[in-house]
């Protein structure tokens, strides 16, 4: 069974796939049914929507930028969201999905962050060569763009705990923005931000993290136990910083698994899989009102919290080095399975 997939893909730039392109619906419709065809599925473009309604063909629906939460909403709007349950369609994604998905999960963000972060690489052991003994004028880095209901709840909940007061924090949608001294004369719009040509967002700007002690993150999902982690996962660690993240369920399990740290033994772990996450929410804050005090400083440069920053760092790099390789095989043997 020969392989089709979209001219402009980047899942094709990226990796080294045996298959053949097609760019227009016309082309598309022309393919025999004998074939594995890897459509993209966005929410801005229906081109093919109908057509994979309607083929006999086998068909995988690809979106490398999104997973979990997101990636299911966007079958359910389709209207393919059954049919993927009940294995009509496989995906290609960067998030985890539900059990009865047949689903690859590339990890694409993290790769992207690595490749946005790469020229800088050499300048990103922050800790180890300048903050060993720094005093910050921020508790805690806190970055928002897109608008969720999670990341306004937990905005609202560290505001009414007067968190916020000393942290350095930005929220795009209603103008709150960086000083501009953290932002390396660049111009932070939400176009800039979610815009995959600039991305904006995937840059680690050190200074952000040189002037904080930890970082807080809202995570693009949270309502379904399935993880997928992007630049807010990727960026702290390129910058070494302890982190505490509202997100998914399986969010601290599956960073376990990758061989990452979650210092738990600075924000505890009981709360990681709360359920529901309004709940997990309001632990999470707590625990970070425990460690914003006068130990702040101390707490953030104990030694196994050094040490577990610097393991991350050196841990995301093993990933990113090794990444194309590993999926070009995962990937492969995914699509394998598939014609087979």
């Amino acid at each position: 069974m020969k392989i089709w997939i979209h001219r402009d893909s980047r899942l094709r730039r990226l990796l080294h796939l045996n298959a053949r392109t097609y760019s227009t619906l016309q082309e598309l419709e022309q393919l025999p049914d004998d074939t594995l065809q890897i459509i993209p599925l966005r929410y801005d473009e229906t081109t093919f929507l109908e057509h994979i309604k309607r083929s006999q063909a086998r068909v995988v629906l690809e979106n490398i930028f999104e997973g979990s939460n997101t990636f299911v909403r966007m079958l359910e709007v389709s209207g393919l969201l059954k049919d993927t349950l009940n294995g009509r369609y496989a995906t290609i994604s960067t998030g985890e999905m539900p059990e009865s998905i047949n689903n690859c999960n590339i990890q694409y963000m993290m790769y992207l962050t690595g490749r946005k972060n790469e020229s800088e690489r050499h300048i990103l052991n922050i800790y180890s060569q300048r903050l060993e003994q720094r005093h910050r004028p921020y508790t805690f880095l806190y970055l928002n763009n897109r608008v969720r209901e999670h990341r306004a709840a937990l905005l609202n909940e560290m505001e009414r705990m007067q968190l916020l007061d000393g942290a350095l924090w930005s929220h795009i949608p209603t103008g709150k923005t960086l000083p501009e001294e953290y932002e390396q004369d660049r111009d932070i719009t939400h176009r800039t931000l979610v815009d995959w040509d600039q991305w904006e967002a995937g840059l680690m700007v050190e200074r952000q993290y040189y002037d904080t002690y930890f970082s807080v993150q809202a995570e693009s999902t949270v309502k379904l136990r399935y993880s997928m982690f992007s630049e807010k996962t990727w960026k702290p660690i390129l910058g070494e910083h302890p982190f505490i993240t509202l997100s998914g369920v399986n969010h601290y399990h599956n960073l376990r698994r990758m061989g990452f740290q979650t210092f738990d033994h600075v924000f505890g772990s009981e709360w990681q899989e709360m359920e529901p996450w309004q709940v997990r929410m309001q632990e999470m804050v707590s625990r970070i009102v425990r460690v914003v005090g006068p130990n702040l400083h101390d707490i953030m440069h104990d030694q196994e919290t050094r040490k577990q920053a610097q393991h991350n760092l050196q841990q995301f790099w093993r990933w990113y080095d090794n990444y194309e390789i590993g999926i070009n095989d995962s990937l492969s043997k995914f699509l394998e399975e598939l014609v087979s």
